[in-house]
Order: C-alpha cells, then sequence, then structure tokens
C-alpha cells in the first residue's frame, strides 16, 4: 500500500498532491521506515529510496511536507540512506527545475531515467557522506533546500553550516539591497534558515559556535536586515526548548562586542514613530525586550539571578542610553521583575547618570515602565530608606530624572522619600 501511495503522489498532478496533505507525509515516513526492511526491489521494480527522491523533486519548496519529514526521520532510521537521498537530489534538482520549466507535465520517471546509471550507482555506494556534497555547483535555491534535510543535532550538520556559511548567510543576513533580485525567490527559505542557524548555535561547540558567530557579525547588516532580530527571537524561543542555556549565553556574549560597537553610530530616523527602530530595535531585542515573552510572567530560567552581571557589563560599556532605559525599563516589568527586582534600580540609577541633563527623549511607554517599577520598589523599601541612606539618594535621583521627563507620579512618589 505505501509503495502504491508513494508512486501515485510522485505522479500525480500539483494539485492532487497539495491536496493530499496529510497524506503524502505519512507514506514519506512509511517508506522511511521501510529503508531497512529488505524491500529494495518490490512494487514497480522501484526501491523505497528512489520513490522518495521522486516525492522530494515533486515538492522541495520551503515549506514541504516531504522534506520536513524526511529531515525529522531519515536520519533516525537509516543514516547512510539519508546521505544518499540528500547527495541524489543535490545531482538532480536544479536540473529537474529547469526541465519542469520547460515541460509542465513532465514525469518524474522520464526525468530520473537519464540518469539512472548513476542515482544506481548512488544507491549502491555505502560510503557517501557529507563531503560529497558539492554546494559550489548548485543554485542558491537548491541549497537552500538541501540545508533543510539536515537537522541541528546532527555532528555534521556545522559542517553544512560551515561549507555553505559564504553563500547563505551572505545573502540572509546581508545587505538586502545588494541581493534583491535573488531574495525574490527565496525569502521563505531565509526564514527558514534562521531558525535553523538557530538550532545550529545551540548545538554547535565552543568553537563551532565561535566560527559561525564570527563570520555573521562580520557580513551582516545589522540594522537594515530584519533577520538579525529573528535570529535572536529564535535563539531565546529555541534555547527553553532544548534546555540549551549554558550555550544560549555563550552565543549572547559571542553577540555582546556588536551590540556595544552599535550605540557608538549616530542614526536618525525622519519619522514621528517613537518606538525603537534601527539599531535601538535591535538593542532591545538582545536586552530580551522583545514581545515574545507572554503576559503576567515574571521570571524563567534563562534570566537567573547570576545573569545579572551581563547586564552590569552591557550598561558600562553600552551608549544606547535610550534604547536600554527601554529595554531595561520593560524587562523589570516582565520576565526579569522576579530575578532583578532589587539590582534593578542600581541599572536605572547608572542610566541616569549616563544622562545628567535629562536630553534624551525616552521612547514611548518607557516612563510607563519606569513609573511601575519604581512605585513598586518604594512600596517595598518605604521603611528601608531612613536605615540606607545610599539607596535613598539613588532612589531619589532616579525619580528626579523621571519628574525632568514629565512623570507626575515620580513627582507624588518623591514626596514619599
Amino acid at each position: 500500500i505505501i509503495f502504491e501511495l508513494g508512486y501515485l503522489f510522485s505522479e500525480a498532478s500539483d494539485f492532487v498532491f497539495s491536496q493530499a496533505g496529510n497524506g503524502v507525509e505519512a507514506v514519506t515516513l512509511g517508506l522511511i521506515l521501510l529503508l531497512n526492511k529488505g524491500n529494495g526491489e518490490i512494487a514497480y521494480n522501484e526501491t523505497p529510496i528512489y520513490l522518495l527522491l521522486k516525492l522530494v523533486l515533486k515538492d522541495w519548496g520551503h515549506n514541504s511536507c516531504v522534506v520536513k519529514q524526511v529531515a525529522n526521520s531519515i536520519w533516525k532510521y537509516s543514516k547512510n540512506d539519508g546521505w544518499k537521498l540528500v547527495y541524489m537530489f543535490s545531482l538532480v534538482a536544479d536540473q529537474y527545475e529547469e526541465s519542469i520549466m520547460k515541460q509542465r507535465e513532465l514525469s518524474t520517471d522520464a526525468f530520473l531515467q537519464n540518469y539512472q546509471i548513476i542515482l544506481e550507482e548512488v544507491i549502491n555506494d555505502n560510503s557517501i557522506d557529507v563531503t560529497d556534497i558539492d554546494f559550489t555547483k548548485l543554485s542558491v535555491t537548491a541549497t537552500f533546500a538541501t540545508i533543510s534535510f539536515f537537522p541541528a543535532n546532527m555532528k555534521e550538520t556545522f559542517i553544512i553550516a560551515k561549507s555553505t556559511k559564504d553563500i547563505v548567510m551572505k545573502l540572509v543576513f546581508g545587505n538586502k539591497y545588494n541581493v534583491k533580485e535573488e531574495r525574490r525567490n527565496t525569502i521563505g527559505y531565509g526564514l527558514n534558515y534562521v531558525v535553523w542557524l538557530a538550532d545550529v548555535l545551540l548545538f554547535c561547540d565552543d568553537m563551532e559556535r565561535k566560527v559561525l558567530v564570527d563570520f555573521l557579525i562580520e557580513i551582516v547588516d545589522i540594522t537594515g536586515n530584519d533577520h538579525m532580530q529573528e535570529l535572536m527571537k529564535w535563539l531565546i524561543i529555541d534555547q527553553e526548548v532544548y534546555n540549551k542555556i549554558d550555550e544560549f549565553w555563550n552565543v549572547w556574549e559571542l553577540f555582546k562586542p556588536k551590540m556595544i560597537e552599535l550605540g557608538k553610530k549616530e542614526e536618525h530616523y525622519y519619522s514621528n514613530y517613537n518606538r525603537p527602530i534601527g539599531r535601538d530595535r535591535v538593542i532591545t531585542t538582545y536586552l530580551f525586550a522583545s514581545p515574545i515573552w507572554r503576559k503576567n510572567v515574571h521570571k524563567c530560567a534563562l534570566l537567573s539571578e547570576k545573569r545579572s552581571g551581563f547586564f552590569d557589563d552591557f550598561l558600562e560599556k553600552s551608549e544606547s542610553i535610550k534604547a536600554m532605559f527601554y529595554a531595561l525599563a520593560k524587562l523589570l516589568n516582565t520576565v526579569g521583575m522576579e530575578p532583578y527586582k532589587e539590582i534593578g534600580i542600581e541599572w536605572i540609577y547608572k542610566l541616569v547618570l549616563k544622562d545628567p541633563g535629562c536630553r534624551i527623549t525616552l521612547y514611548d511607554h518607557t516612563l510607563f515602565y519606569l513609573e511601575e517599577y519604581i512605585g513598586n520598589f518604594v512600596a517595598c523599601h518605604r521603611t528601608k530608606f531612613r536605615e540606607d541612606l545610599e539607596l535613598a539618594k539613588k532612589v531619589q535621583a532616579v525619580l528626579e530624572y523621571m519628574v525632568s521627563q514629565g512623570s507626575q507620579i515620580a513627582f507624588f512618589v518623591r514626596e514619599e522619600i
């Protein structure tokens, strides 16, 4: 039944194939499970791997359910066949696309007949591995599709990421205006690559991670390309999925010099939109002020008390005062509320010292976040101010700054100290 359906789907029209949906995915998994079951010469004299190749050629777009199922399953059940399948795909993918553009109703069998000898050689060769795939001979889309076959937790995946970084990473993270023509056909693949790279960075060892991040920092258009922000977002999400907190912080520390450097560059935006944009948008995401956190979540394993030194160091070295005000004020009202409720006043006080003349126009909602945090802090420490005059002076300085920024709440809270 699996072979019958596999052959049916491989020769079906695009409309029928898309309507099959989960059926194609199930048949793909069925063929993968048959790879090691001695079914090499049944049903149409085709092997499971040959039918898998036909299904992949039928659908290897950025949202292909076939490619996703292969990536999720084949390496667990038959790694050797996984290499064979990916290698065969790399040999014929671009040629198949060229042929299908010339003859829309081209039969997959008819096309593969021209490559029968070389495909049989690959199927019978048990030494195929990552070194056989030549990415220099693939188009950009075929390169993206080939990458999609590899799960992040495979040790060979770093080799794939390193081998393709000169082409793919530049395309995804570089200056978007320089690669406009290529991007037109690779937007979906680019988003998939961002998520894939985030996972790879979490599964790499420290040396491998540094190789990839150093290259990324060298070529990234960090303010003109939204993919850097997306990468940071997915790193935050996936570290929890895979329980990779230490690995995440290793990546984050590698990003830090670039984030600090951003604060030294002047940027001017002619817009009435008073929210973080450009470099400040990247910095606020880096400081965990992105909107991905669920409401009413005031702590998480990622942001423990021992990580407060990260913020201390960034505050000392960065000149992105406006972005830091927004990010830290928001952090102290959201996921950083519980772990950093005490040290948070030190951070805000240090930011106030960086703007003694109160010349910065704060982003929208910054003052609101500050009012919420300071109001709660004063309420919890009201009796302590008489004993700790140093703390009282710091809180007073912060409140004076907020009053200068137009906060009426800070004016009344100030009178309580």
